[in-house]
């Protein structure tokens, strides 16, 4: 009876392990999935959106400049954040893997192609000084397609937010439950 109850203990105590590294593996790879893969991809969607936004900033200092050093400074620093959101927006290609997020993806390139037209007419404007033709463009034309271009990369920021909090509350349920089981199990091997 003493072989039979030790051998009991001994079971109870192998399935406490196996079901305990089984979860353990399951977080872990949920963790790899939110650090990974949607905190990059967050990462990257927010360059884009700090780089649309210092775009339209400089786009508006062009157009009150007059001094030419500054205008090629201004040009010159335009084509490095232009540079840094077309970075940004390549590296989601690769990351981007459900249709959902493929789907958002391809709205933001549609508001691209309206708005990156624009904004290259606006910085012709501005470069010719036709100051008043370049704000009336700006605030009738350009601004309108890049707030569109900004709810799109923002829609696609909240979809990732929202995916990253489903797969952290999975992590957390599978936490508790585990935690449960080894107890429980765990007091039953010790009786």
């Amino acid at each position: 009876r003493l072989a039979f109850a030790f051998g009991l203990v001994l079971v109870l105590l192998m399935v406490v392990a196996g079901f305990a590294l089984r979860s353990m593996s399951e977080i872990q790879g949920n963790l790899e999935i939110m650090v990974t893969k949607t905190q990059t991809k967050l990462a990257r969607a927010n360059q884009m959106s700090s780089a649309i936004r210092d775009i339209t900033i400089m786009d508006s200092n062009l157009i009150l400049l007059r001094d030419e050093r500054e205008i090629k400074e201004q040009v010159e620093q335009l084509e490095k954040v232009s540079a840094n959101f077309r970075e940004a927006r390549a590296a989601l290609d690769s990351l981007v893997v459900t249709p959902e997020g493929k789907s958002m993806l391809a709205k933001i390139d549609e508001a691209l192609a309206v708005g990156t037209p624009l904004n290259q007419e606006l910085i012709k404007l501005a470069l010719a000084q036709r100051t008043e033709e370049a704000r009336e463009f700006s605030l009738k034309k350009f601004q309108p397609a890049v707030r569109t271009t900004l709810a799109a990369v923002l829609t696609f920021i909240l979809h990732e937010q929202d995916l990253s909090k489903e797969v952290h509350a999975h992590s957390e349920q599978r936490y508790r439950q585990t935690r449960m089981l080894v107890n429980v199990l765990a007091g039953l091997a010790v009786l």
